[in-house]
């Protein structure tokens, strides 16, 4: 275990369990809460790279990690290095490979005073880091909910209830949708003027990703692997779509947290190996945005009092009709990880890191160490 690299690994886990693994006791894993029984979970390390692996066998699911390996980590002077968890293409960290690839495309764009490719690579870059950071505050949040149930020792699988916490599980959920749309009108700008056919285009410039997909993807015949996924995932089954429709319910219609009726977050149960059982959080969201919307921006909704009402209790607490917004928001995260990376193979540029020398520092340099 010599060559284990001395890091602090905070392990964020489906559903708001966390597990930890310590240089101190480099090749032990703690997961927290206990199970319904009250054991403990501890998984013993063969080598470093077996964590994730570990966990996801046990029945846990890997949704991110927090790395604390510099003292400003530990005395809060800065923030730790966090990381979605999703690998594509033998990428390991997607998400935070692709923001590198990002930059990579800004920076060759700029000595070639590309400048629209420039400032569009450096923006999607930007919203990599918000929409990431707005995944962990989700999973952050479900963490507190589901501590309060357990210093509480409310732990009654299948309860439903609302407190502070699950307000503000939907309030972060509502800015992961905008960060994720907003990630998404970046792709589809860098579609229209990178990918888009230059022979086929009537405008100079469009960054809306419905406008884009009407005019230059519904009715086109397309060929291309790229041009085939862009439009399954824009189209009205598609995920990019399903994504634009969550966002404009919370915009034009309704908050999440009471789309047709109370979503109350219940506490659930993961089924771990060994016949254990952890406690999870559930919020739930309605599997059909789109309904609910047209019903909703329909001012006849209103008419029917005793209809509107009873609508209003009916949906998000059906199991069969809802999914939780976390696992949802999981989803969205990973399949974001491959349309990054589809765009990035189609790049006009080919990347180059940024590098620091005499050429580009002004000034003395000046070295600390502590």
């Amino acid at each position: 275990m010599s060559d284990w690299p001395i890091v602090f690994r905070e392990v964020h886990l489906l559903g708001g369990g966390y597990a930890i693994n310590s240089p101190e006791e480099k090749d032990k894993v703690f997961i927290f809460p206990n199970t319904l029984t009250n054991q403990t979970a501890v998984l013993t390390l063969k080598n470093f790279n077996q964590l994730y692996s570990s966990l996801n066998s046990l029945g846990h699911k890997v949704i991110g990690v927090n790395f604390l390996y510099h003292e400003m980590h530990f005395d809060g002077s800065s923030l730790p290095e966090y990381r979605f968890y999703h690998d594509y293409k033998n990428e390991t960290w997607a998400h935070t490979e692709a923001r590198q690839k990002w930059g990579e495309i800004s920076n060759s764009a700029y000595h070639m005073q590309k400048g629209h490719l420039w400032d569009l690579s450096k923006r999607i870059q930007y919203v990599i880091d918000t929409i990431n950071n707005s995944f962990y505050d989700l999973s952050i949040i479900y963490r507190k909910q589901l501590n309060a149930k357990v210093i509480k020792n409310d732990l009654k699988i299948g309860q439903k209830f609302e407190d502070a916490f699950s307000s503000l599980i939907y309030d972060k959920f509502q800015i992961f949708l905008f960060n994720a749309c907003i990630l998404r009108d970046y792709i589809a700008e860098y579609v229209f003027h990178y990918i888009v056919p230059n022979d086929i285009k009537t405008d100079k410039h469009m960054n809306i990703t419905s406008r884009i997909y009407k005019k230059y993807y519904e009715k086109r015949t397309v060929t291309s692997e790229f041009d085939k996924y862009f439009k399954d995932i824009c189209s009205p089954t598609g995920w990019l779509h399903k994504l634009g429709v969550y966002r404009d319910l919370v915009m034009h219609a309704c908050p999440l947290s009471m789309p047709n009726k109370k979503a109350w977050v219940r506490l659930d149960s993961i089924n771990l190996i060994g016949s254990q059982q952890a406690p999870r959080i559930i919020a739930p969201i309605p599997r059909n945005p789109e309904l609910i919307k047209l019903e909703r921006n329909n001012y006849e909704f209103f008419q029917d009092f005793t209809k509107q009402v009873d609508q209003f209790f009916d949906r998000s607490n059906d199991e069969d009709k809802s999914i939780d917004l976390l696992e949802y928001s999981l989803e969205v995260m990973q399949n974001f990880s491959k349309l990054l990376w589809e765009t990035i193979y189609l790049s006009p540029v080919q990347g180059e890191i940024m590098a620091f020398g005499p050429h580009n520092i002004i000034g003395d340099i000046k070295i600390t160490r502590k």
